[in-house]
């Protein structure tokens, strides 16, 4: 029930016009580095993708103890967020996440959030960014 009552509240932030969870002000998202591009920010990706693999926990867990309702609205109000969440975080430009730094790529594909004909190229410019950028 508790992990229930905060999901419901932050859904009370999402923004009716953009979809996207306005709740991130904590700092544990704070870069380490300046940014390239000045298209976001890393906290409303981090608190976006958080929220939405929220949603799709929470759903799972309502699934598993029979709560069928439940787990139908947060499947389905995570598969209505998703396409905002890509529309505003993807950057065509760059063909990855943001500014192609390897969390904001990383997190979208971990929850199945880039849509499938993007994946590879998402997925090769993380494994670009490890290898290339940072010589791993």
């Amino acid at each position: 029930e508790g992990y229930k009552k905060y999901v419901d509240y932050l859904t009370t932030t999402v923004d009716n016009d953009t979809g996207l969870l306005l709740f991130h002000k904590y700092g544990d998202w704070c870069n380490t580095y300046p940014r390239k591009y000045e298209i976001a920010t890393t906290g409303p990706i981090s608190a976006c993708f958080h929220y939405l693999l929220d949603l799709q926990l929470l759903s799972g867990i309502a699934d598993l103890l029979g709560n069928f309702d439940d787990s139908h609205h947060y499947a389905e109000l995570r598969a209505k967020l998703s396409k905002p969440f890509h529309d505003t975080f993807y950057n065509k430009s760059v063909g990855a996440y943001v500014d192609g730094s390897q969390t904001v790529n990383l997190l979208p594909l971990f929850a199945g959030l880039v849509p499938e004909e993007l994946e590879i190229g998402v997925t090769m410019h993380l494994l670009k960014d490890i290898m290339t950028t940072h010589n791993m």
